[in-house]
C-alpha cells in the first residue's frame, strides 16, 4: 500500500467517526425528556424486572447446552 493510500485510507476512518459521533450526538440531543417521579420509578422496576429475567433465560439455556 501507498503512503497515498494509507493517508486516504486515514481520512476516511476520520470521517466515519466524526460522522458517527454527529449522528449519535444528534439522536441522543433530540431524544431528552422530562420524566416523572413515577415514571422514573416504573423504568427502574421494568429494567429490573428485565434484568432478572435475562439472567433466568441465560442460566436455563447454559443449564441446557452443559448436558
Amino acid at each position: 500500500m501507498s503512503k497515498t493510500e494509507k493517508i486516504i485510507e486515514r481520512i476516511y476512518i476520520a470521517g466515519g467517526i466524526v460522522l458517527a459521533t454527529v449522528v449519535i450526538m444528534s439522536m441522543s440531543s433530540c431524544g431528552t425528556s422530562q420524566l416523572t417521579q413515577e415514571q422514573v420509578k416504573i423504568n427502574y422496576e421494568l429494567d429490573k424486572l428485565w434484568i432478572d429475567y435475562k439472567y433466568e433465560s441465560d442460566s436455563l439455556i447454559n443449564e441446557f447446552y452443559k448436558k
